[in-house]
């Protein structure tokens, strides 16, 4: 399960740094294409926001949390005792294991919701805007997943979420 998950996790990864390449070209192409030519680049806004940034933020979140890259603040759990420590690192982790998940599920209701409204990217009235929502619910349910199997790990402080 884990090889299946970290292949999945390299694969989200890849597809957003390509998002990521894709948003600063297009970009560095309508600032260009705006300011020296006088004519941008019609819909790279709403491309921009709408699908490449969603993709680099949530398909990122899985990697970013298994390479512990999220905020801790450990001043007060650091001075507590072992077994005491223990405890609060595991409601931390059960904690953000239910929060994870309970996003997936809005994820997932909010995709179904546009899909069924059938709302559509406002210049380019042809593409749908469910996939993006999707990508969201993806990019939570990897993260999800790995938060669940690091529960094994955090007795020994091996979990990501304490790196």
């Amino acid at each position: 399960m884990h090889n299946l998950l970290h292949y999945l996790e390299n694969a989200c990864i890849s597809l957003a740094v390509i998002s990521g390449f894709l948003m600063m070209c297009l970009t560095a192409g309508d600032a260009l294409g705006r300011y020296v030519l006088d004519s941008p680049i019609i819909g790279a806004y709403e491309i921009t926001e709408s699908y490449l940034m969603i993709m680099s933020i949530f398909l990122g979140a899985c990697y970013a949390y298994r390479e512990g890259a999220y905020v801790r603040v450990t001043f007060f759990i650091d001075r507590m005792p072992r077994r005491v420590k223990t405890v609060l690192n595991y409601f931390a982790q059960l904690f953000i294991c239910v929060l994870s998940a309970a996003l997936f599920v809005a994820a997932i209701k909010m995709a179904v919701n546009i899909f069924l409204r059938g709302e559509k990217l406002y210049i380019f009235k042809g593409i749908p805007l469910w996939p993006a929502y999707a990508v969201v619910a993806l990019g939570f349910f990897f993260m999800s997943l790995r938060m669940v199997l690091d529960l094994t790990l955090v007795k020994d402080e091996k979990s990501s979420l304490f790196k």
